[in-house]
């Protein structure tokens, strides 16, 4: 079974009336490769704030790498874009 390297559990998100987000789920598996693609206004920068810890999360849940957003999860987010290493 392949490691899970980005989780969002019914994750929504709304600026006071306006709803972005609503119980989005995504998973991606360690070495896949994904796209966000949509229209203005899909909420692809929505869920990209969400994971980098730009915007507040109230509800749902991302787990980074096997961390829930919160204490670790920021040296999860630095390991980001680097190769890595197997010795």
């Amino acid at each position: 079974m392949a490691e899970t390297a980005l989780s969002l559990r019914n994750v929504s998100k709304s600026f006071g009336r306006f709803q972005a987000l609503s119980d989005v789920n995504l998973t991606i598996h360690r070495g896949d490769i994904y796209g966000l693609i949509g229209e203005n206004g899909a909420g692809k920068s929505t869920i990209m704030r969400l994971v980098t810890g730009l915007s507040p999360l109230k509800d749902g849940k991302i787990t980074l790498l096997g961390q829930d957003r919160g204490a670790g999860y920021q040296k999860r987010l630095a390991s980001i874009g680097k190769p890595l290493i197997n010795h």
